[in-house]
């Protein structure tokens, strides 16, 4: 199987890229009409708390993912140039 540590860095920086677009979009405003006594208001806190959560957690997945491959890039160019200085 060949492996291209290329391809792998590009990969690994587009998740790091969607990591900081979601993180991105977390700041943006998700207000309602700013009275607490409608059911809509609360709800729409409620969902948006967890929506925060859930979207931090995923772009905190997707940096970790984006730096593994990275990393397994990295081992992949190092362990070729040993098998490479290792042959001549």
């Amino acid at each position: 199987m060949e492996v291209s540590p290329s391809l792998l860095r590009r990969t690994g920086g587009a998740l790091i890229d969607v990591a900081a677009q979601v993180r991105s979009a977390l700041r943006d405003d998700r207000t309602a009409a700013g009275d607490p006594a409608w059911a809509t208001d609360s709800e729409l806190h409620a969902q948006a708390g967890a929506w925060n959560g859930y979207l931090a957690d995923l772009a905190a997945r997707l940096d970790d993912a984006g730096d593994r491959l990275r990393r397994v890039a990295d081992g992949y160019t190092d362990a070729d140039g040993d098998a490479g200085r290792r042959l001549w």
